[in-house]
């Protein structure tokens, strides 16, 4: 086994010398890494891991609504469903919250 060894995580750690990089959102793209420390590459992977959050807004919503009938009273055509499915979601959101 070899003394070097490989390192993961939330920082680079240099697998030769074990100095950690502090600035490691830096490399984001990046496929090799030259140690700051030692000078020795090594091969660099980073993998990014993205998570989305909806989260629903009975304000949103409402602003939405708003903006549609002011459309409507300008002579926009709209469907008439999507006002109406807007403010049944409403609905149901202020009825979770009792």
């Amino acid at each position: 086994m070899s003394e070097y060894e490989e390192h993961s995580g939330d920082e680079i750690r240099c697998p030769y010398c074990g100095i950690v990089n502090t600035d490691s959102w830096e490399h984001d793209r990046e496929r090799t890494y030259e140690c700051e420390s030692c000078w020795i590459p090594s091969k660099l992977e980073v993998d990014t891991a993205i998570t989305y959050t909806t989260t629903p807004s009975a304000k949103l919503i409402q602003d939405e609504i708003e903006d549609l009938e002011r459309r409507l009273q300008g002579g926009a055509v709209w469907p008439s469903e999507r006002i109406a499915r807007l403010k049944a979601v409403i609905a149901k959101l202020e009825e979770a919250e009792r």
